[in-house]
């Protein structure tokens, strides 16, 4: 019985992905040497999926989804939805390029279920980050040590 709602949900999870993420290439200026990532999940204000698909951002890793951030690009905050099909020690950080955490989101035990993280773009002393595009990293653990990563990206617009 187990099994099969794993099932349900990670199919669940896979059907809310290919239906609500979508992303588009952003051609707006950046800082110099802002970042290497050049697509963007282009979400309105209620989740809403505007542009072509990226198959590279916002996975599934196994018992891990990263299911989209949203507004995308943001402006002064960003909701981040991600979901667990098992518990696991979950780790969310934001990465800026050369690859640095300037923030850390979630670093806990979380059950399986639905999650919506909110960050209001700063690092994590509580300065605004500068307009670029960061990668958020989602890295899970299991009590029986398997570890499963994705990752998405998110454009800070002011």
């Amino acid at each position: 019985m187990n099994e099969r709602i794993s099932n349900l949900f990670l199919s669940a999870l896979l059907l809310s992905v290919l239906l609500f993420v979508t992303c588009k290439k952003d051609t707006s200026p950046l800082q110099e040497s802002c970042s290497p990532y050049s697509a963007i999940t282009e979400m309105d204000e209620q989740g809403n999926p505007v542009g072509n698909t990226d198959p590279e951002d916002w996975k599934i890793s196994g018992i891990l989804a990263s299911l989209g951030a949203f507004p995308n690009p943001a402006g002064s905050t960003c909701t981040i939805h991600f979901g667990l099909s098992g518990s696991a020690s979950l780790t969310i950080t934001i990465n800026n390029q050369p690859d640095q955490i300037v923030r850390t989101l979630y670093n806990q035990n979380a059950a399986a279920g639905i999650y919506q993280i909110q960050w209001n773009l700063k690092d994590d002393a509580g300065n605004d980050l500068p307009d670029c595009i960061y990668r958020v990293y989602f890295r899970a653990t299991t009590n029986t040590g398997d570890t499963y990563e994705t990752y998405g990206d998110v454009q800070v617009r002011r």
